[in-house]
């Protein structure tokens, strides 16, 4: 075990690095907002209705996706 080839290389000094975990910028404006209770409540109801097929339609997805969207669906 003279010579131990590296596996990983460490970096060079030009090497890009990621900044630690929770540091990064994301542009100020970026910042997550937590969901109301009312978002979720829209979700579980919507979740507890197809809990048997739990995978919404495209449509279904759009209105979910709304602010405040209804689960009112049209009579068909």
């Amino acid at each position: 075990s003279k010579n131990k080839e590296r596996l990983c290389p460490s970096p060079s000094s030009d090497t890009p690095t990621a900044p630690p975990y929770g540091t990064g910028d994301l542009g100020g404006s970026a910042r997550r907002k937590n969901a109301t209770r009312e978002t979720t409540s829209t979700l579980k109801t919507w979740l507890y209705e197809h809990r048997k097929n739990p995978y919404p339609t495209k449509g279904e997805k759009i209105m979910l996706s709304r602010p405040g969207g209804s689960l009112l669906e049209a009579p068909s």
